[in-house]
């Protein structure tokens, strides 16, 4: 059975968001959005980007990919690398 040879890696990182109703200006909340993804790490790919997979198909295929902007990654820890 073929694996995918990419590092399986945790990725916390904090994301742009919106809310979804009108807000008064001190009502803005000043904390990060943070978020945890997991996933194979394709490395040189996208510049500036930290490009994640979730799945890999027999033929290579990727599916599930994540671009998420360097300057948004706060850690990247490595679970499993072939």
């Amino acid at each position: 059975m073929a694996r995918l040879t990419y590092a399986l890696v945790v990725v916390e990182w904090h994301d742009a968001h919106t809310v979804g109703e009108w807000t008064e200006p001190e009502e803005i909340d000043a904390d990060p959005f943070p978020v945890l993804s997991v996933g194979h790490r394709i490395p040189d790919r996208k510049p500036d980007h930290l490009v994640l997979a979730q799945s890999g198909g027999l033929d290579g295929a990727l599916d599930g990919l994540l671009y998420v902007p360097i300057g948004m990654v706060k850690s990247v820890k490595t679970i499993q690398h072939d």
